[in-house]
């Protein structure tokens, strides 16, 4: 398998290099191509970093003419990636085997779900937060399409085939936020409507480090309308909403409203963590006690 990985990169700096490092020893069984994609930063520790990964084998670096968002950056990646599966890693987050997750079986795994099964729309893992907080994100379970659709959260890192770009699969650019969520949306809708599989993949990790700090202003802390956000995507696949849900509405935004409404608590995500591993529930709790009482979570919008 060949993996192509889009790297969207605005003022990561430092953070940059060691994620293109971390990717790079992730992959190591594998044949990869990293796509880094600079949203015009302008910090010294930006160009130092881009010019160290640029001559790094398998590493491409391209450089947009204008600051245009993570999105654009991200499609620019897609538009030249040229692997067998593609996936997304943020330049201020990581890939590593946390809990002595091993690369080569991980990848292996990946192969197995999306070669040996074409009714898999795209494989998730779980992801770990660490920095400034450290413990697992709330959505450390098996995703299916049905809980998709009830804006469970998709992560930016899920494994695609690249076949979906060829067929038009792209982010919009007109979502500012929980853009993960629309695109996964968007990669299910577009199968569903050639009639094709739906089903998701799940891989025990985590193998994802989500880095928890407050250099700069992170998407997810963006005072944007979640339903507006949400009412983009539904508006362009309300059949496949209802088709799903089982519903039959005809106003994009009362489709919207019931999505957003249906998103899962705290406790529907823990309890739905705990289904599926009471270690790792017992582990998130713990952490969630501690850090919570100090409202830390919500200062630093911590998934």
């Amino acid at each position: 398998m060949i993996l192509s990985v889009i790297v969207p990169n605005y003022k990561a700096g430092d953070y940059l290099l060691e994620c293109v490092e971390s990717i790079q020893s992730f992959c190591a069984s594998i044949e990869f191509e990293i796509i880094v994609v600079d949203d015009c930063s302008d910090t010294e520790s930006d160009r130092r970093a881009l010019d160290a990964v640029s001559g790094m084998t398998s590493v491409k670096v391209l450089l947009l003419d204008k600051n245009s968002g993570a999105q654009v950056a991200r499609n620019t990646g897609l538009s030249v990636a040229s692997g067998d599966y593609v996936m997304t890693v943020d330049s201020d987050d990581v890939l590593t085997g946390f809990d002595g997750l091993n690369p080569d079986e991980f990848w292996r795994q990946v192969q197995e779900k999306l070669e040996g099964n074409d009714q898999i729309c795209f494989v998730h893992s779980t992801t770990r937060m660490f920095g400034m907080f450290n413990g697992d994100t709330r959505s450390a379970y098996p995703l299916n399409v049905l809980q998709l659709l009830h804006k469970h959260h998709v992560q930016n890192s899920i494994i695609y085939r690249r076949r979906e770009i060829e067929l038009g699969l792209r982010y919009d650019e007109s979502i500012l936020k929980w853009q993960d969520w629309g695109f996964g949306v968007e990669l299910c809708a577009r199968r569903w409507a050639r009639g094709e599989g739906l089903e998701v993949g799940f891989i025990d990790g985590p193998f994802y480090g989500y880095r928890i700090h407050a250099t700069h202003t992170r998407i997810s802390t963006l005072p944007v309308s979640e339903l507006e956000m949400c009412e983009i995507t539904v508006r362009k696949h309300l059949p496949f909403f209802n088709e799903i849900l089982g519903m039959d509405l005809k106003c994009s935004k009362r489709m919207a409203e019931h999505v957003v409404a249906a998103k899962p608590t705290l406790l529907q995500d823990f309890l739905l963590i705990a289904n599926n591993d009471h270690e790792r529930a017992t582990r998130f709790s713990k952490d969630r006690e501690l850090k919570l009482l100090s409202n830390l979570t919500e200062q630093l919008g911590i998934p």
